[in-house]
């Protein structure tokens, strides 16, 4: 979608020759959205596709390179977005311009089932899970300023890449002045089985007590080998 002067909001999508299906889906509901909401010149949609070969944290990176709104938001591309996504987020935007980021409600989903809600905040500081709810600092999919994105590449792998950028984002203190939406507004689909994410979840304090905390995860994630599926953290 082009535009003549600087959007308020770049959404962008890395995504897979394999899931044409899925974007197309997606980028027709969000340009629905833009065009009903008549925010067409307000909202720029920019796309990186490939075969796999790429590192989704790479595609990221060049994604938030060639961005040209007042604030950046990633949407992975089997995930889905409320019918009132841009509109919400716009009107945040033009209401609260000196914000640093706009912080969604969302719900995760496992495999497409179980659903639970998930939570991004500056007031969290870590990704973790209590009573049920997915409490995490903002990350690649709240909508941040462009110019405090750009501050942090994303490491170019497959897998961690977003938990890394969000806890960097998070432990610089990049992030002050937060407008948080009520709204459910995303849909995460989260490829793990419900009963894996179950353990992880309680087990949590005694990983941290060992030290394995979601913050060291990258370095066993750079370790590991790359899978060519991988389009983003919904694996």
């Amino acid at each position: 979608m082009s535009t003549s002067h600087e959007p308020l909001l770049s959404i962008l999508i890395p995504t897979l020759d394999s899931r044409r299906e899925l974007l197309d889906g997606l980028v027709g509901e969000l340009e629905r959205q833009a065009e009903h909401q008549g925010a067409s010149t307000d909202v720029e949609i920019l796309l990186r596709r490939d075969d796999g070969s790429e590192p989704v944290g790479a595609k990221r990176n060049r994604l938030l390179a060639a961005a040209s709104g007042r604030f950046v938001v990633f949407v992975d591309d089997d995930d889905r977005v409320g019918e009132q996504y841009v509109s919400r987020i716009l009107e945040a935007i033009r209401s609260h311009p000196a914000a640093d980021c706009i912080s969604l409600r969302g719900e995760i989903r496992f495999r497409g089932r179980h659903p639970r809600p998930l939570i991004h905040s500056v007031r969290y500081h870590d990704w973790r899970h209590c009573a049920g709810r997915y409490l995490r600092p903002p990350c690649h999919i709240t909508p941040i300023r462009r110019d405090i994105a750009r501050e942090y590449a994303f490491a170019e792998v497959d897998r961690a890449e977003d938990m890394d950028w969000s806890l960097r984002i998070s432990r610089a203190g990049a992030l002050r002045n937060e407008v948080l939406l009520d709204d459910v507004l995303y849909f995460y689909q989260c490829r793990q089985r419900f009963i894996t994410r179950w353990f992880l979840d309680v087990s949590q304090p005694l990983r941290h007590l060992l030290g394995l905390k979601s913050v060291n995860l990258l370095a066993l994630h750079k370790r590991a080998k790359p899978r060519v599926d991988s389009a983003g953290p919904g694996s």
